[in-house]
């Protein structure tokens, strides 16, 4: 009888020992993700550009993912001038992430109290890598003169990701925009949840007939003088997106708008989508402005707008639209635009600082090169096509 307790025995401690090897092998190559504080004071640095020039790195050699996390009080005399990402080397899983959460995200209103990126340079924020994700931030391009100006460059045709994010402009130069993918590339630039607002132009996709294009989903758009959306030689499908007050909806010379280019508000009596056949199907044109107030750089849906409950469920294409520019679920029934009525009386903003909070406990380390880690699903935001 005791022969058989020790054969039990023993044969539980062969089992979680091979157990352990399994789950240590298994975590050998995870990835090692670390967060940089960006704080007015008391953080790891006071600018983004400070931490990017100290850890910019080749991601990929060193197995690592980075988050340069902005948070706290911030002022206009904090205010942050131009941004570049640039010599990096990146992948679906090692990446880069800036995201402003708590009191310094952006929010459906323009706070001066907020963390922005406010510059008289050319370009706001210069991104010349692929796979950076930026999210819930806000720029102010305040730069005169220049004949091209621009909130977000993607230089080299990018992927990058741009989410829960407010633009807004002091100028008007005809070729400017606040954010643009440029020449070729290999992969789509998205737009999702941002606001922008007194630009000429609100997304281009230039000179890049290689590259995919670009995805602007749940956007609004509002004073943009010469068009919303412009896409030359690339590819750029627009839906659930609110376009008000604007010169067109579309530029003069579109190109290639995919056929789920779909489910739009905007001012426009018409949208003429190019290389798009069938589009527009659910577009709502000629359409009252649904913002509770512009004027002040308010753009929460009023409530009874025409623009609720109308937009498509995109959780297929991309999991965090579930939620909108604030952080607040969207509901069965999508709104169209950044901003989602809350379900009982249209509390813009009923669950603050949600859509960001992050885990900051990474694992239990064991050495160097062998450790479990515990990863925010963001990361997987590559691996949705």
């Amino acid at each position: 009888m005791s022969n058989h307790y020790e054969d039990n025995a023993t044969g539980e401690i062969v089992f979680w020992i091979l157990m352990l090897i399994v789950i240590l092998a298994s975590t050998a190559s995870a990835v090692s993700v670390r967060t940089y504080t960006i704080k007015a004071s008391g953080g790891d640095y006071t600018t983004v550009q400070a931490a990017e020039t100290a850890h910019n790195q080749a991601l990929t050699t060193n197995d690592s993912a980075l988050t340069f996390e902005i948070s706290g009080a911030w002022t206009g005399n904090d205010y942050e001038g131009a941004i570049t990402i640039a010599g990096w080397t990146m992948d679906t899983t090692r990446n880069l992430i800036v995201i402003a959460i708590g009191d310094s995200k952006a929010t459906h209103i323009w706070d001066v109290d907020r963390w922005a990126c406010s510059t008289g340079a050319v370009t706001s924020i210069t991104v010349s890598e692929d796979f950076v994700i930026i999210d819930g931030i806000q720029v102010w391009q305040n730069h005169s003169g220049a004949s091209y100006i621009y909130g977000i460059n993607g230089d080299g045709g990018k992927r990058m990701t741009v989410q829960n994010s407010y633009f807004r402009s002091d100028q008007r130069a005809v070729n400017s925009c606040a954010i643009r993918q440029y020449n070729t590339g290999s992969g789509w630039t998205r737009v999702l949840n941002c606001i922008i607002t007194e630009w000429p132009n609100a997304v281009i996709a230039y000179a890049n007939a290689v590259i995919p294009g670009i995805h602007v989903y749940n956007c609004t758009v509002y004073d943009c003088a010469q068009t919303a959306f412009w896409s030359n030689s690339g590819r750029m499908t627009v839906k659930n997106t609110i376009a008000m007050s604007v010169g067109n909806f579309l530029g003069a010379t579109p190109q290639n708008f995919w056929d789920t280019s779909d489910f739009n508000y905007t001012s426009d009596a018409s949208i003429t989508y190019t290389s798009c056949t069938p589009c527009g199907a659910n577009d709502l044109y000629s359409q009252a402005d649904p913002h509770t107030d512009t004027v002040n750089g308010d753009f929460s849906l009023k409530t009874g707008s025409d623009a609720a409950e109308v937009g498509v469920d995109l959780t297929g294409r991309y999991s965090m639209l579930t939620v909108d520019i604030n952080g607040t679920d969207r509901d069965a029934n999508w709104d169209i635009g950044a901003h989602e009525l809350a379900a009982a009386g249209g509390d813009p903003d009923p669950v603050p600082n949600r859509r960001r909070q992050q885990l900051r406990i990474l694992g239990y380390i064991f050495d160097s090169d062998k450790y479990v880690a515990v990863q925010s699903a963001k990361r997987t935001l590559w691996l949705t096509s």
